[in-house]
């Protein structure tokens, strides 16, 4: 939000409109329909470029088609027949065993990431752990935070609801309205990043994409949100990694004891 009032000398509007289309009803009464909310207009600047690029601010995101955004217009034919295949299995085999099985996997794994990175926190025997854990715990806050956000922004509706991956309500504060990004994903990845770039673990990103996997699988999500909270998560872990590293050795420590816990500041 500041870095955008700094680029514009002004806060983002809380949304964007545009003259009606010609034809349409409303091109004889003169209303204008709402385009984008602020959310999108943040994208930008917060490490979001590509998300951004895939607005397509042309057509307002209120109502039914040819109203909304296309998501699918920077995909491949490959990687757009991938997201639909991807849907109608998680439709087809929305009761299998193995699918609620993921599902609740997708739910608990953001959850057993915060308290691992906690646990690695307040650890003292080892500071690059340590600090490694603080810069994940800030990183999962952080992503909670933007990705609820930007679920008010961009008020896409969930696949269960049955309005389709192109309806959005900027604003909404209607959870089957709030798809875009996936949260669990944003929080997963977020948490998952700095120690996948500390020990050069990369299969940490494939245990947090078990969490993209589950949302969809549930229905609670679209591919795309998967992949955008991802991104977000990413993006997000890997700036508090480097803000971690960029504070070295002079900054404190908390750590657990058998006598409770003690803060410790080593300067060099």
């Amino acid at each position: 939000m500041a870095n955008y009032e700094e680029s514009h000398g002004f806060y983002p509007p809380s949304h964007t409109c545009a003259p009606p289309q010609k034809g349409s009803d409303d091109w004889f009464t003169g209303r204008h329909k709402a385009h984008s909310g602020w959310g999108a207009l943040l994208l930008p600047y917060i490490e979001e470029a590509p998300l951004y690029r895939m607005y397509d601010f042309n057509f307002p995101t209120v109502g039914a088609p040819p109203y909304g955004i296309d998501l699918n217009k920077t995909l491949t034919d490959e990687q757009k027949m991938l997201k639909q295949r991807t849907h109608e299995f998680a439709r087809d085999h929305a009761g299998n065993r193995g699918m609620k099985a993921l599902a609740n996997a997708a739910d608990a794994l953001p959850w057993i990431g915060f308290a691992g990175a906690a646990i690695a926190a307040l650890d003292g025997s080892d500071p690059v752990r340590q600090r490694t854990g603080f810069a994940a715990l800030e990183a999962g806050a952080t992503g909670f935070l933007a990705a609820t956000g930007l679920k008010y922004g961009f008020g896409r509706a969930r696949p269960d609801t049955g309005a389709g991956n192109r309806s959005f309500r900027p604003g909404s504060s209607d959870d089957a309205h709030h798809s875009l990004p996936s949260r669990h994903s944003t929080v997963a990845w977020a948490l998952a990043t700095p120690f996948a770039l500390e020990y050069g673990a990369p299969w940490l990103y494939g245990v947090a994409a078990l969490t993209n996997l589950g949302r969809v699988a549930d229905r609670q999500h679209w591919f795309s949100d998967t992949v955008a909270g991802s991104l977000l998560g990413y993006g997000i872990g890997r700036i508090f990694w480097e803000a971690g590293r960029a504070r070295g050795k002079n900054s404190p420590h908390v750590f657990l004891t058998p006598s409770g816990v003690n803060l410790a500041w080593e300067i060099q």
